[in-house]
């Protein structure tokens, strides 16, 4: 089967999603959106390039682009004028839907069920009463995550969505919202028996700790799989993009070194680091909202040392079962911890982003509604950074607004990475391969898809932008290598095959010329095995890294 396929180059002149050149050099250009607030929380309109300043680790760095994003929706072509059977992953930035989106975020997988349906409550209240320049889409975080509603201001369509989705409750959170272990009290000296079981009751709350911190870090890799696929599926779309995470456990941080610091994430510094990098590079803003609203201490019954929950106030926490007086002190004292902890995960979250968090109040609503309200006018700050110290490091960037008493919302940094461009071919492969399983397909490099069926054939004639592929001048050709990547999947969503095909493009300056304003076009028959249902089509510049994906239904 692999030996028969062959990619046809083949010169396309349909327009794909806009003709604007794209700057290729090996100049860095670092990209800040910058959101400004007045004292009474409204934004600040008419700023220009002049009133900003921008710091790269205390450096002033010279603006070098500068541009105004509303929640306003251009003007362009919608993606109804798309030909009949053509497939793209760029539908909702490029179809008149406004550069500051805002995606809803209902984990359920880190949050109580009691919490969940308060959060739920407040979800649909907000839906029900969006603006007409509020453009939303919903996913949803349970076993997987999930697209409920793409980007629209249709609050009926977004109800709906919310509505439909059955939660599917984790076991996930139990370490930190189950109730604590209690002990049997002290041992008077001299009491061997005591000491032995004082021991084992020990012995078991630090097993049940190991296991704690074994499914915490388990959840954490999975929300951290999440972002990242949320960061892939939003890259494409330009301009800041508000994430509202809505959860009652935050079980992970994305602060650079901050994975050292909690036993339970040292071995996710890695992970940590690829978010936060690919949260940064689409220029996400996170907005965490604690689900669990208003948190009150637990009630303790002293008479068996037994905890219950009041509706809406649950604590979380759990102590070490040392028994004994001051049970319910100990108690209150760790979920009190647990609590802070989770709220200092959240200000991280907003801070490194640019987003802010909300917590300590019931009012999940208005929480929502001011998240929202900060995608309405953003300012994009760009500029080149003037150090060379590209070894991965951390630097802090800060934005000065000449305004005063305004509030001044931006991503807090980024790393110094020397590129990241993955030239290895495992490597090469093992990130097409995480964009094929990914929950939700990527929009970094678009794609423009026209299949056609021919039997147990697939023709796949996938159309991607010149503008998007790093060529390189070399020896007078233009080279390029596009990676493709397809997965042949059953109706139950079982892999039945898959193929990577590495398509090296070399193209004259002729050739070069013609195709930039109308795309380049790759054509691929694709056999297909029996029982397949779904092949997701994965593409991969190699010179920039960036990953389109499509899934396309076979009929």
């Amino acid at each position: 089967m692999r030996n028969s396929l062959i990619v046809l180059l083949s010169i396309l002149c349909l327009p794909l999603f806009g003709q604007d050149e794209v700057i290729r050099s090996t100049t860095r250009l670092v990209q800040v959106g910058v959101v400004v607030k007045d004292k009474n929380g409204q934004p600040v309109t008419g700023l220009k390039r002049e009133n900003f300043t921008i710091f790269d680790a205390g450096q002033e760095q010279k603006i070098q682009l500068f541009s105004i994003e509303t929640n306003t929706a251009p003007s362009g072509k919608d993606a109804s004028t798309l030909p009949a059977g053509t497939l793209t992953n760029r539908s909702s930035g490029f179809s008149g839907v406004p550069h500051n989106l805002t995606v809803v975020l209902i984990d359920t997988f880190n949050t109580l069920p009691t919490d969940h349906v308060k959060a739920r409550e407040a979800i649909i209240r907000f839906l029900e009463q969006i603006q007409p320049t509020d453009h939303v889409a919903i996913y949803a975080l349970g076993t997987k995550l999930t697209v409920l509603q793409d980007f629209t201001n249709d609050s009926k369509a977004l109800v709906e969505a919310v509505k439909r989705y059955k939660a599917t409750m984790s076991t996930a959170g139990a370490e930190t919202a189950g109730e604590p272990a209690v002990g049997g009290g002290t041992t008077a000296p001299g009491d061997p028996l005591g000491a032995a079981l004082f021991a084992l009751n020990q012995g078991v709350a630090d097993m049940t700790q190991t296991i704690a911190n074994f499914q915490t870090n388990l959840r954490a890799q999975e929300s951290l799989r999440a972002l990242e696929a949320i960061a892939g599926s939003l890259s494409g779309i330009p301009g800041r993009k508000n994430l509202i995470w809505v959860c009652g456990d935050f079980p992970l941080r994305i602060g650079y070194a901050a994975a050292g610091v909690d036993p339970k994430f040292r071995n996710l510094a890695d992970d940590m680091e690829k978010t936060a990098r690919a949260v940064n590079a689409a220029n996400i803003a996170i907005y965490p909202v604690d689900a669990a609203g208003l948190l009150g201490a637990p009630n303790i019954d002293s008479s068996n040392g037994t905890m219950s929950r009041t509706p809406g106030r649950i604590a979380r926490g759990g102590i070490s079962p040392t028994g004994g007086d001051g049970l319910a002190e100990r108690i209150d004292a760790s979920a009190t911890n647990t609590t802070v902890s989770i709220h200092a995960a959240m200000n991280e979250l907003a801070d490194k982003t640019g987003g802010r968090a909300f917590y300590n109040t019931n009012d999940l609503f208005t929480s929502i509604r001011q998240a929202v309200n900060d995608s309405q006018v953003t300012y994009m700050v760009s500029y080149s950074p003037t150090h060379n110290q590209w070894n991965g490091g951390f630097r802090e960037i800060k934005v000065k607004v000449d305004k005063p008493g305004v509030q001044v919302l931006s991503r807090k940094g980024y790393l110094a990475v020397a590129t990241d461009i993955v030239s290895d071919a495992q490597q090469r492969k093992a990130a097409l391969l995480q964009a094929a399983v990914a929950p939700v397909t990527s929009s970094g490099l678009g794609l423009k898809i026209r299949p056609v069926h021919q039997g147990s054939t697939l023709v796949t004639n996938i159309e991607i932008d010149m503008h998007e592929i790093g060529f390189e001048l070399k020896n007078g050709k233009y080279e390029a290598l596009v990676d493709l990547f397809f997965v042949m999947r059953g109706k139950d969503g079982a892999t039945l095959d898959q193929l990577h095909q590495p398509a090296d493009l070399s193209l004259s300056p002729e050739d070069y010329k013609k195709l930039l304003p109308t795309g380049i076009g790759l054509s691929l028959p694709l056999p297909l095995p029996a029982g397949t249902a779904r092949v997701r089509i994965v593409a991969r510049d190699s010179a920039s890294g960036q990953v389109g994906s499509i899934d396309v239904p076979v009929n």
